[in-house]
């Protein structure tokens, strides 16, 4: 995905050698083979089940940067088969792949792992059920939904139609299951335990599957700020936001390896980089720029907490460590692993989100969603061969967004028929606001006269975050 903003051909043969490692049954494998001689080894040994999600946002990213779609009708074949498909069917197997592969209530089997690679023993067994894959394979297909809309012609009303009840039906699926109070759970286990919850002393609140409901639209209107203040409540650190909290401390058997690892170190409790970046996507998906640039910001290396992180600011780590109760003194420190997915959806949060530089059939539309700190921005970005020159102002002397293009005012904000080797200079101002800052309330007593529970109440009423003065000592 990250491949497309710097070359879009070799990402197109990339897309084509996954495409060909594919199942005759739709199954996507644990691992791209980059040569016939390599072998699948270590983790890709292990059965996940989430790899059809990312051959459906690939690819869309694709036709959004690019807007070939003769890659749709390009034939390739299957892993262990003479059969050949489109690459269009390809795709389409892997969406009904995803929605076959659920238990009876229409549940993704999670297998040994989803995107969380040890989460290893929910579903062993063949039972446990992750709602993140579920939420993922709901985007998935809100995705592919917009594919056959703008990119292939021939297809069939009817069957976009049956898509679009799918994606409804599955909606409701994921609410009935796994919405539990005020936000969602990460999955169900073999044994038949939700597990994600308040009701759990560790691992409360998971990231993942909060970002993702955002994404796939799961939530009503009125749902979304409470979602929102139980992750910043729960999960926010100054480092930025933890994957999981609290970390756990002990093995828990229905879970597996992910609560084996150390306390506020990679995925038990951590700031990790990848599931931050989606969430920092989420943000900027629902318009909250200010929440999206404040992700982005804390997971870069810079002078001032250079010292703390313990890198070179010369890229994004897997993780930095989190959880203050078991790792004070190395909190926010870097894991100093680079092999990550960070930077993928990390670009994908810069140009579409903070920029606001969307691609689609037709051309590209521009609304920046920048913060109320950043009064100017500018950027140069390739696309489609042609160059683009953006400069963003903010003002208060407008009420809405005012966009040229070479001088020119654009109506819509969209540049459509977009020409190879053409210099864009686009020019645009949005109205700038004062961010409305919420007062900071601290609430003092003496050791056990209840303020921690007054505290709570208070928030509550109010909807503020609350966060406990201990856990900054």
């Amino acid at each position: 995905m990250a491949l497309m903003y710097f070359s879009p051909e070799k990402a197109r043969d990339r897309i084509l050698l996954a495409v060909a490692q594919q199942e005759a049954s739709g199954q996507m494998p644990d691992g791209i083979l980059l040569d016939e001689k390599a072998t699948l080894k270590y983790i890709n040994q292990i059965p996940h089940t989430d790899h059809c999600v990312w051959l459906v946002l690939c690819l869309k990213s694709y036709l959004d940067e690019t807007a070939d779609h003769s890659i749709l009708n390009e034939v390739v074949g299957f892993a262990c088969s003479d059969k050949t498909a489109t690459v269009a069917s390809h795709v389409e197997l892997a969406v009904e792949w995803l929605l076959s592969a659920t238990n009876e209530h229409g549940l993704s089997y999670i297998d040994q792992g989803d995107w969380c690679d040890p989460m290893n023993m929910v579903g062993y067994k063949g039972k446990g059920v992750s709602s993140w894959l579920t939420i993922a394979t709901c985007y998935a297909l809100k995705v592919w939904v917009e594919v056959c809309r703008q990119y292939i012609s021939q297809t069939n009303p009817n069957q976009i139609e049956e898509y679009k009840a799918s994606l409804s039906l599955l909606k409701q699926t994921i609410r009935r299951h796994f919405k539990v109070g005020e936000y969602f759970a990460r999955g169900i286990t073999d044994d038949g335990r939700t597990f994600g919850t308040l009701a759990d002393k560790e691992g409360k609140i998971f990231l993942n599957p909060q970002s993702w409901a955002l994404l796939a639209q799961v939530l009503e209107d009125e749902e979304i700020e409470p979602l929102v203040r139980q992750v910043m409540q729960q999960l926010a650190t100054q480092h930025g936001v933890a994957m999981l909290a609290p970390a756990y401390t002990y093995m828990h058997e229905d879970i597996g390896r992910v609560t084996q690892k150390y306390p506020g170190s990679a995925e038990n409790g951590s700031v990790y980089n990848h599931a931050a970046a989606f969430w920092a996507f989420a943000m900027f998906e629902q318009n909250m720029p200010e929440q999206g640039f404040d992700v982005l910001n804390r997971m870069i290396t810079n002078e001032q907490n250079a010292q703390v992180t313990g890198q070179l600011p010369c890229y994004i780590p897997n993780y930095y460590r989190g959880s203050r109760a078991h790792s004070i003194e190395h909190l926010g420190r870097s894991s100093h692993l680079f092999n990550t997915g960070t930077v993928a959806w990390y670009l994908k949060s810069l140009f579409e989100g903070l920029a606001g530089f969307k691609p689609d059939v037709t051309g590209v539309v521009i609304r920046p969603q920048v913060p109320a700190k950043l009064k100017t921005l500018s950027y140069r970005r390739q696309f489609r061969g042609a160059e683009f020159n953006v400069t963003v102002t903010q003002t208060n002397m407008i009420g809405e967004q005012q966009t040229k293009v070479n001088g020119e005012l654009c109506e819509g904000n969209r540049i459509t028929q977009v020409s190879k080797g053409m210099v864009y200079q686009v020019d645009i101002l949005i109205p700038w606001q004062q961010p409305s800052r919420k007062k900071l309330i601290v609430i003092t007593g003496v050791s056990g006269s209840g303020k921690s529970t007054v505290a709570k109440d208070v928030a509550n009423q109010l909807g503020y975050v609350f966060m406990d003065a201990d856990e900054f000592h």
